[in-house]
């Protein structure tokens, strides 16, 4: 069976009932941190909040409270638990802002729904690659995959949150060098 659409797979953990029913809808869903769990092709997601008030120039980020991991195969969620800061990788207090963050006053909503869709692609056009790699060294065009998405990964995610994607799937984010 071919895996599900990255796109797909964020809609699940965006959305799916079992999820919402403990993880507040205030959260914000992270992009999928992908990873092999148990021999299972998969990603980790975390759930953040990010706050200011409106119309926010700033604002304040949180440190993910939830992670819910999925299988690429169905979109089963085989995981979903709390977590402190210190799990993700961050230095900082449960339930207390630990950064600000700025969108590029440049990026409108149509221009980040478009960027939003391309980085979606851009997942789906590396994951083979680094599914059948195992994460070694990636083809000459494995590597021109990889840097599109490194520029969309890096313009679409607030640099603090960074540190959550290499705790939670530090083999691909080690493959894509971000």
């Amino acid at each position: 069976m071919a895996p599900l659409s990255t796109s797909k797979i964020w809609q699940i953990a965006s959305f799916d009932r079992r999820i919402r029913n403990k993880v507040a809808l205030e959260l914000i869903c992270s992009w999928p941190a992908p990873a092999m769990r148990d021999h299972v092709f998969g990603a980790w997601f975390f759930y953040y909040a990010a706050f200011g008030p409106p119309p926010a120039k700033e604002f304040k980020l949180y440190p993910p409270s939830w992670v819910a991991w999925l299988r690429f195969s169905d979109g089963s969620v085989l995981d979903l638990r709390r977590v402190s800061p210190r799990d993700v990788g961050l230095l900082a207090k449960e339930g207390e802002p630990f950064a600000t963050f700025s969108w590029p006053k440049n990026l409108s909503y149509d221009v980040a729904e478009k960027k939003r869709m391309e980085l979606f692609d851009s997942y789906d056009a590396v994951l083979p690659s680094f599914w059948e790699t195992s994460g070694n060294r990636p083809t000459r065009s494995g590597k021109l995959r990889i840097e599109d998405f490194q520029g969309l990964f890096q313009e679409l995610t607030p640099p603090p949150l960074l540190p959550c994607y290499r705790t939670l799937a530090p083999e691909f984010f080690k493959w894509t060098q971000l």
